[in-house]
């Protein structure tokens, strides 16, 4: 049986990463949306202008030939939500009448109550279809809908041996979205002010957010994804990392994950990070409003270890997977 991930487009240079502990399984294969290489962008291109003088939507159509070259042997597709709204909406008729392949989608990003425009795009596929399973990292929403929870990953990476040596006291780095757009503004503005030494990297959803917002020293605004390799050695050169969630939001994002792995400071205005694994006051701190933020703390350097023990690797979410089809055969 192989399993075919199917990686959204805003995360795919991301996941890639996230998911590099399955590359060396034989059975696992990964695909991101056609146009995500440089040479696919500027085929992106042209094929956006056909569309427009066509009743085709050519992107989609592409998408959902690569979808659907899988359908002919036993599979299991999974596929992030996010890819979602790369297709078009007759791939689900072809996979349903497909006995061959099981169906899972990946919830790994937004809550169904965040106000993403990725998410809002899919969120009546994402209800309605008949999937086989559905696995989140929202308990709140596993709960509502009958799905299954599943903790969020993260893979093993090559750590820098200089990994302690810092460049500056805190990194922020996400898209100005979900509601925490002014949080994350003010963040900025109450840290740069009392001399925290920072940088943040904000992805705008749109050209017209991008204009709009005016660049100054350390707070990048940027209209494309930035390589994860790239944020990775940015966290790695931190003391502290900055967490902030959208709104309605509950689980840990990536920077969660990169603390600990790298054993850095974490500032995170979500409530909930004094119940996860690994936590440590001393290093792991809540804030609700920057009047919240300790300063001291921040630019501090010290030796912090979380104890990590690897127990984050998506080979647990591949076992998940495998379980449930085989409760589902079984049926």
């Amino acid at each position: 049986m192989r399993f075919v991930f199917f990686l959204s487009e805003a995360t795919s240079k991301s996941q890639m990463d996230l998911y590099s502990d399955l590359r060396e399984y034989k059975e696992c294969c990964f695909y991101s949306p056609f146009g995500s290489s440089f040479l696919g962008k500027f085929l992106r291109i042209i094929l956006m202008w056909l569309s427009k003088f066509s009743k085709k939507d050519y992107l989609k159509a592409i998408n959902d030939r690569r979808c659907c070259k899988h359908l002919n042997s036993k599979s299991v597709v999974i596929i992030e939500s996010g890819y979602l709204a790369t297709c078009s909406k007759g791939i689900f008729e072809l996979i349903k009448h497909n006995d061959n392949v099981q169906f899972v989608c990946l919830m790994l990003e937004d809550a169904m109550e965040a106000s993403s425009p990725s998410l809002l795009a899919v969120k009546d596929l994402i209800i309605e279809k008949k999937w086989d399973v559905v696995f989140s990292v929202e308990k709140k929403d596993c709960e509502k809908y009958g799905w299954r929870y599943v903790g969020q990953m993260y893979s093993s990476r090559k750590k820098n041996a200089k990994r302690n040596r810092t460049s500056r006291d805190l990194y922020f780095v996400g898209g100005l979205k979900g509601g925490r757009e002014e949080l994350i503004l003010s963040c900025f503005k109450e840290l740069t002010s009392k001399g925290v030494n920072c940088s943040f990297d904000l992805w705008c959803h749109t050209t017209q957010q991008y204009k709009e917002r005016m660049k100054s020293r350390n707070l990048n605004f940027r209209k494309h994804f930035l390589k994860y390799s790239t944020v990775w050695k940015n966290v790695e050169e931190s003391n502290c990392i900055l967490e902030i969630l959208q709104n309605n939001q509950e689980s840990e994002t990536l920077r969660w994950f990169e603390a600990v792995y790298l054993n850095k400071k974490l500032l995170t205005n979500n409530p909930n990070v004094v119940n996860l694994p690994y936590y440590n006051h001393q290093y792991m701190h809540y804030f609700k409003t920057t009047d919240d933020i300790d300063i001291e703390w921040v630019k501090t350097k010290e030796i912090v270890d979380y104890g990590y023990k690897g127990d984050f690797s998506p080979s647990v979410l591949l076992e998940k997977i495998k379980e449930e089809i085989r409760e589902k055969e079984v049926l």
